[in-house]
């Protein structure tokens, strides 16, 4: 296969395993693609996938932290209101632990 067909291939697969709404099913697939064809990719092209994988696992814990976040200032919100622990756990979805936390905190805060 010439070797301009070889990178525009390489560069639809990057792409569509980029648009993978799944991490872990993206993860996968990338890894799969890396394995398959190590032999052929060049280095330039491993690191590339290297980077996909890398992305991807960034970006998932990037989405973590930010939702981890979002909870919790909700969390705060629900206990100026009344709320209890069960209630913050509930609708929230933090663990007892980290929901009683944020109750210390709300209540030094005052």
């Amino acid at each position: 296969m010439p070797k301009i067909i070889v990178v525009e291939v390489f560069d639809t697969i990057v792409d569509l395993l980029q648009r993978v709404p799944d991490r872990e099913e993206q993860n996968y697939l990338a890894a799969l693609v890396f394995g398959f064809s190590a032999r052929v990719l060049t280095d330039e092209q491993k690191a590339v996938l290297r980077r996909v994988l890398a992305m991807t696992e960034l970006l998932k814990e990037i989405v973590e932290e930010a939702k981890d976040e979002r909870s919790k200032e909700i969390a705060e919100r629900m206990f100026r209101k009344g709320a209890t622990v069960s209630d913050v756990v509930e609708l929230t979805g933090l663990s007892e632990e980290e929901a009683k936390e944020v109750l210390k905190r709300v209540r030094k805060k005052g």
